[in-house]
């Protein structure tokens, strides 16, 4: 049986009202996105030190700005320390730091790169050559990509990246609240891949120097890791997912199962699944959409990146944005394929409320930070979430309230599908 995803049945925001969700069908509720926080009565710090967290300090070797053009020069030769929260020095190094990003490149607060020449540990995470400095800028809760890649840790993929909040101090200037991540690479402790093995991103900047259009689909394919992969390797890359596409346009193979024969199912239902949760708009564009192949494998999906802008909103609480896009409108049409997906909802429905105390255990955490940081770059003037206007608190409730909502809609969704 063919399923026309347009065919489906959703509700736009004017027939959305607030007591039309049967909040008894799961164990969350609304009042689960109330949060009474007395640790954050006090809300005055006197300074980024006073915060808790840990302070990263970069300097460039001459004091120059790092270059946030479309360019994006990176710097070399510069001094890092970092401090964690016990006022213990964890590492004094010399990295390459350079601004990262394309439309974030516009935004007042820029996001950085570095990149050890050895492998470093930073913040007791396992040791990695290249780290991401993530601004989070128009995201006033600074919890967005924290929340998807802890909902993406407990889903079976193989690996979500890392990360630890910190203040940065650029040549003795504080930037604020960042949130340092592992960068998406190969590496044993990261995408645990052969160096036979790449790692690709569907984006429509399609600015890496390896990339391509696939045949079908007119997917935008871009090489992350290897940087410069081998003819044979960037040749059997394309070829393929020539072949997977050619099955997803063939109905008989498609509703065979034929794609089983080129992708890791439960990968891309995990992999679905959470970017539907949070309501990730830009997976449609493409933008941000990974997926890893060794060379003797099937492809998979992840790992999760990017969710800062968009997501955890209202606006999309219920409806879909995910499941009808890129590849996934294709497996949808497979009975198979739908039926392992509820399958895996009816799992990670549970384990996905957990991330409701962690969320708050979070907030708690990096408020004091937050408070600085928000003064330092307002953004009521701005529309980049709708909660430009909101306390912090407030801000931290509706994307609780967002969750929950996406949750419980999605699961009488997927039960009707």
């Amino acid at each position: 049986m063919i399923l026309a995803i347009s065919g489906c049945t959703e509700r736009t925001n004017a027939d959305e009202e607030k007591d039309d969700i049967n909040w008894t069908d799961l164990t969350i509720t609304e009042n689960d996105a109330v949060i009474d926080w007395t640790s954050l009565a006090n809300t005055y710090i006197k300074s980024y030190e006073d915060t808790g967290l840990p302070v990263i300090y970069i300097d460039t070797p001459d004091g120059s700005d790092i270059d946030s053009s479309d360019e994006k020069i990176p710097t070399e030769g510069c001094s890092i320390k970092i401090v964690g929260a016990d006022g213990v020095t964890q590492l004094e190094y010399i990295c390459r730091t350079k601004a990262r990003g394309n439309q974030s490149l516009t935004f007042p607060k820029k996001s950085y790169n570095i990149k050890f020449e050895n492998k470093q540990s930073v913040l007791g995470m396992p040791k990695g050559k290249r780290w991401c400095l993530l601004a989070n800028w128009g995201d006033k809760t600074a919890l967005r990509n924290e929340v998807a890649f802890q909902l993406a840790r407990m889903t079976d993929m193989a690996w979500t990246p890392r990360s630890e909040y910190a203040e940065l101090v650029l040549n003795g200037v504080h930037l604020g609240l960042y949130q340092v991540v592992e960068a998406i690479r190969r590496n044993g402790s990261r995408v645990n891949i052969s160096d036979d093995g790449v790692i690709l991103e569907l984006d429509s900047y399609y600015d890496e120097d390896y990339k391509f259009y696939s045949p079908k689909r007119s997917l935008p394919y871009n090489f992350k890791d290897p940087d410069d992969p081998t003819d044979e390797m960037f040749q059997e890359i394309q070829d393929y997912v020539a072949e997977f596409e050619e099955c997803l346009y063939d109905v008989d193979r498609l509703t065979s199962g034929g794609y089983k024969d080129y992708i890791d199912v439960d990968s891309f239902i995990d992999y679905i699944l959470v970017n539907e949760v949070c309501g990730n708009a830009e997976i449609k564009y493409p933008k941000s959409v990974f997926m890893y192949k060794d060379r003797d494998s099937l492809m998979y999906a992840g790992p999760v990146w990017d969710f800062d802008y968009g997501t955890f909103s209202s606006t999309y609480s219920n409806t879909l944005l995910a499941m009808k896009t890129t590849y996934f409108s294709f497996l949808m049409n497979d009975d198979g394929y739908r039926s392992r997906l509820k399958e895996r909802w009816n799992t990670l429905k549970m384990e996905f409320e957990k991330v409701l105390p962690m969320l708050d255990e979070k907030a708690d955490e990096i408020h004091p930070s937050q408070v600085i940081n928000a003064e330092m770059w307002p953004i009521e003037q701005w529309d980049v979430n709708g909660e430009e206007q909101m306390t912090y608190v407030e801000a931290v409730e509706t994307l609780k309230l967002n969750l929950i909502r996406k949750i419980v809609w999605l699961d009488l969704y997927i039960k009707l599908m």
